[in-house]
């Protein structure tokens, strides 16, 4: 063989190996999904409404919605759907949400609803001759292979099912909270505390801390009055009874949250409550956010709740709707200091999300509407340009940070045009305490530091006036 025919057999070699070579830094590449950076978007393969998730572990996860449970075998970036095991005909199911307590045994609770010439939409006609609407619980035993039913009555449907361990969970509905102590082999229907009869509590989210004490969140409606009120109830001996922590006729609370028995959150309709005593004081965390948007958030999640009493990190899912009406975005936003700053991450027009979870700091995973899942694999990053830009263009006054604090905090706020601004303090009864900005500013971004040594422990508020633009903010100074 001569030295010109060895030398073209290498080259032709050298050739081959890096055309393999490149096809299999191509396939690892797409495999291990490196390109993907924030939020990114994976095929459901349904466009129903998704209500519910939840992960087993970094690969298991299953979501719920219209008619569906999905799996995942693969941390979520693909799904397929789960056979149901109906006890009806011409009947549907609206599922709202999805709990495991190991990796073989879950359970999902929802609506199921039909009548004899064909399907209704649940709420509609609860019991009205052949159309019927019920409460309905599946549990599974087998990782999602088989799901049984488990509990049946008549009503609009549950919107939230939680459990502390194998044994000991809750499921709650309209007028309607149900307890099992034998891992859901049989539920009890706990009593009910209403002042008035006609009474219609619509409960929608609840939360057990341990076999005792527990939190519901939902709606009153109060038949006397008419008036809809967003109220939050605690347990401390198993259900039987509950206590009224927090009523606002104002806002809407769709989810409940917490870490231990001190620290929780509840969020709504433009808001976040946090209290950090055991739900008996809630204080209202503003977000950032633009003139005309007003935010209805659906779901609270912290990572890691269970290894560290107080989790900095977390996130909150939903929806604004930005003027004119009808016009709405689905938001991701994330907290880094234990829920008193939220950051906006990720904004999507025309969605909604609807349920947050995550495994550890970095793997999480979003639902929503029409079979909509975001995955993240790097808790979220944040749009660092988008959220700039949000700042910048508008008036905004920032939470004080710290919050709560002793005894000194820092007051962030921007002003895009010239303008004459004051900031000024107030205690809880309205009166002035002291002003610590009147002048005329130019656009930019400000930092003031408030002292509050020479006040007592209670809530303040502080309100910023720059032109037509006005905003308040509560703060809590504990010594």
């Amino acid at each position: 063989m001569t030295h010109q025919t060895i030398n073209k057999f290498r080259i032709k070699i050298k050739t081959l190996f890096l055309i393999i070579s490149g096809f299999f830094s191509i396939i690892i590449f797409s495999n291990l999904g490196l390109a993907q950076s924030g939020w990114f978007n994976v095929n459901s393969g349904v466009n129903s409404d998704l209500n519910s998730i939840f992960f087993v572990d970094s690969h298991i996860g299953y979501a719920v919605g219209s008619n569906v449970i999905l799996k995942s075998n693969n941390g979520g970036s693909s799904w397929y759907q789960l056979t149901i095991n109906s006890s009806g005909i011409n009947e549907k199911y609206v599922f709202k949400s999805v709990y495991f307590i190991n990796a073989s045994t879950g359970f999902v609770v929802g609506s199921a609803f039909k009548n004899s010439t064909g399907l209704i939409p649940p709420g509609q006609n609860q019991n009205n001759g052949s159309q019927l609407n019920y409460n309905i619980i599946f549990k599974t035993e087998d990782e999602g292979l088989n799901w049984t039913e488990q509990y049946r009555s008549i009503g609009t449907g549950l919107n939230c099912v939680h459990f502390i361990d194998s044994k000991i969970g809750c499921a709650i509905g309209t007028n309607t909270i149900l307890h099992t102590i034998n891992g859901g082999n049989y539920w009890a229907l706990l009593p009910l505390h209403r002042s008035e009869t006609n009474d219609v509590f619509t409960y929608k989210s609840v939360y057990f801390i341990n076999e005792m004490t527990g939190y519901v969140v939902g709606n009153l409606f109060e038949e006397s009055t008419g008036i809809n009120t967003s109220v939050i109830y605690k347990t401390e001996d198993m259900g039987m009874n509950w206590n009224e922590i927090y009523r606002n006729r104002v806002i809407e609370l769709n989810s409940i949250y917490f870490f231990n028995f001190k620290y929780g959150f509840a969020v709504g309709s433009n808001v976040i409550l946090k209290t950090i005593s055991e739900g008996l004081d809630w204080i209202e965390i503003p977000v950032l956010q633009g003139e005309n948007d007003y935010f209805n958030f659906s779901s609270i999640f912290f990572p890691n709740s269970n290894l560290y009493p107080d989790p900095k990190t977390g996130w909150v899912v939903g929806k604004v709707y930005v003027g004119p009406p009808g016009e709405y975005s689905g938001v991701i936003f994330r907290t880094n200091d234990g829920g008193y700053n939220w950051e906006q991450q990720y904004r999507k027009s025309g969605l909604g999300y609807k349920s947050v979870f995550f495994n550890d700091l970095l793997n999480g995973w979003t639902t929503g509407l029409d079979g909509i899942i975001l995955k993240t694999i790097d808790g979220g990053a944040v749009n660092k340009d988008k959220t700039e830009k949000i700042i910048t263009d508008k008036f905004s006054l920032s939470q004080n940070f710290p919050n709560p604090f002793n005894p000194t905090s820092k007051i962030k706020f921007h002003i895009s045009n010239l303008s004459n601004v004051k900031l000024v303090i107030y205690d809880i009864l309205g009166k002035q305490i002291t002003s610590l900005v009147n002048e005329q500013l130019k656009p930019g971004t400000y930092e003031v530091e408030f002292n509050g040594s020479n006040l007592s422990s209670g809530i303040y508020y502080y309100k910023l006036t720059a032109g037509n633009f006005t905003d308040t903010k509560r703060m809590l100074l504990i010594k």
